[in-house]
């Protein structure tokens, strides 16, 4: 916990971490004399520094990602579960944009988990032509 503050004391400022903390300057004091904040006076610190807490999570092996987080382990019907829904209700006739996605809808979607299930299918569309056609030839200048 001491080394997740003094990182946060040299990167934000003492001031700054009580404030987060919700404790006064002076109590950080009482902190670094061993008293230990209330648990969620140290989960406060993420709202303000997504790496606040790392020192902790990496002593326990442990690390910290948000509950909709897709591991890229994850298998890729996974995700496309996760989209499905969306998708469904992106292609309803009674949708913003009739059968066709409005920017706003494409925009509403979890990114990193389309971005994830395009390049896995890319990647097995790569498969299937080298299956097919063999491998691709090397580009000659001229």
């Amino acid at each position: 916990m001491m080394e997740s503050l003094s990182r946060l004391y040299r990167k934000h400022g003492k001031p700054r971490v009580a404030e987060w903390l919700g404790v006064s300057v002076r109590q950080l004091a009482n902190i670094a004399g061993g008293s230990l904040p209330a648990p969620h006076r140290l989960f406060n610190l993420v709202l303000h520094d997504d790496d606040a807490l790392d020192p902790i999570d990496r002593e326990y092996g442990l690390r910290r990602v948000p509950r909709n987080a897709v591991c890229s382990s994850d298998p890729v019907s996974t995700r496309l579960a996760m989209l499905l829904t969306s998708t469904i209700d992106m292609e309803h006739p009674d949708s913003d944009g009739g059968v066709d996605a409005t920017l706003s809808e494409l925009l509403d979607l979890p990114e990193d988990v389309l971005r994830a299930v395009a390049h896995k299918f890319n990647g097995w569309v790569e498969r299937i032509d080298v299956h097919r056609h063999g491998k691709p030839k090397a580009v000659v200048n001229g």
